[in-house]
Parts: C-alpha cells; sequence; structure tokens
C-alpha cells in the first residue's frame, strides 16, 4: 500500500467516525472505487500522455489512488452542494403551510410543474427550494420556465439565476422578483435561453 492510499484511508477513517459509520475506511474505499469505475473510463495511452505533457498532473495524479482521490475531492463537493441545496429548501409539509394548502394539493401542484422540486430519492420527501416563495406569493410561469433551463444545470445555479438582479434583461431586478410583480415571463425565458452559451 501506497503513501496516498494510506493517507487517505486515515482521512476516511476520520470521517466515518465523524458521521457513525462501521464500515472499514478501505471497505469504504472500495466501494467509491467501484463507483468511480462505473462512472468514468480508463484514460487511452494518448490521453495519459496529452495529460502529463500539458498539464501539472503527474503519474501519481493519474494512478488508481490518485484518480480515486479526485473522486472523494468531487463526492465532497457533491455532498456539500447537495446540505446547501437541502438548507434552502422547504418540504412538502411546510409549503403546505406556506400557501394554505392540503400536502396532497402541493404534490399534485408539484407534478403539474406549478413549484420547482427538486429530484430525490425514492420515498424521501420532496424538496421546494425556498426562492419561489415569496411574501408576495409564488413565483408565477415555473411550469415554462423551470424545463427552459439547461437540462444538467444545478439547483444552486437555478437559484442564483432566479434571484440575481439582471441589467441587461429584466432592468436590474432578479427573475424571481421580475416574474412575482407581473413581469412578463418571456423576458426571464429569453435570459434562461442564454445560459447554454455561459
Amino acid at each position: 500500500m501506497n503513501y496516498i492510499r494510506k493517507d487517505l484511508e486515515s482521512t476516511v477513517q476520520i470521517f466515518l467516525d465523524k458521521h457513525g459509520g462501521s464500515m472499514a475506511p478501505r471497505d469504504f474505499l472500495r466501494v467509491v472505487s467501484d463507483v468511480s469505475d462505473s462512472i468514468s473510463e480508463p484514460l487511452t495511452e494518448g490521453e495519459r500522455n496529452f495529460l502529463l505533457e500539458n498539464t501539472d498532473l503527474s503519474e501519481a495524479d493519474l494512478s488508481p489512488e490518485g484518480r480515486l482521490k479526485s473522486d472523494l475531492i468531487v463526492l465532497d463537493a457533491q455532498a456539500k452542494s447537495l446540505d446547501l441545496v437541502e438548507k434552502s429548501a422547504y418540504t412538502t409539509a411546510e409549503v403546505a403551510r406556506i400557501v394554505g394548502r392540503d400536502e396532497a394539493n402541493v404534490r399534485r401542484a408539484k407534478a403539474k410543474g406549478d413549484y420547482f422540486a427538486l429530484a430525490r430519492s425514492e420515498g424521501k420527501q420532496s424538496l421546494f427550494p425556498k426562492w419561489q416563495f415569496t411574501s408576495e406569493g409564488v413565483v408565477p410561469g415555473l411550469r415554462e420556465l423551470i424545463p427552459a433551463f439547461p437540462r444538467f444545470y444545478h439547483p444552486l445555479a437555478i437559484e442564483t439565476v432566479m434571484t440575481q438582479s439582471n441589467e441587461d434583461y429584466l432592468g436590474g431586478r432578479s427573475p424571481a422578483d421580475w416574474l412575482i410583480t407581473g413581469g412578463a415571463l418571456e423576458a426571464v425565458l429569453e435570459l434562461v435561453s442564454h445560459l447554454e452559451f455561459e
């Protein structure tokens, strides 16, 4: 076992202990490695040579252990991103209280696209980003707007677009504010149509 792998196992053990995990670090790393192998193809010799000649990556970075370490960094970033999304969202029950409707009605409205809900694993309660609910009501036009975002646009990126002021299209207002105060949906759709080119 080389130094990188040993160091990685020590780090994993710290976090497994922190989260009450009973899995051995080596077993956890095998699971992550299997997941990593299933989603990333091995580098061809040409790709490997190109990376070594044209970047600051080393042989150690491109080794299975180095790639595993990179995958763990990505997984960590994804977990932190999911935590941020979950902290800035309401549950179905909370939305029902906010809009004064039954939870079943909230689920039906979500199914029709009237509310933006995050894709979740089966059996987990839906999460609704908070930006779509304001003191003036629910941001209108979501049924047409959300599908207009680029396919793999992250929920945090959608939140940023919807809550940041925009001089070019909306006279300095955010899309959420623009829509909630009666602004034309077409202006926001135009803004969103340009996101694919960024």
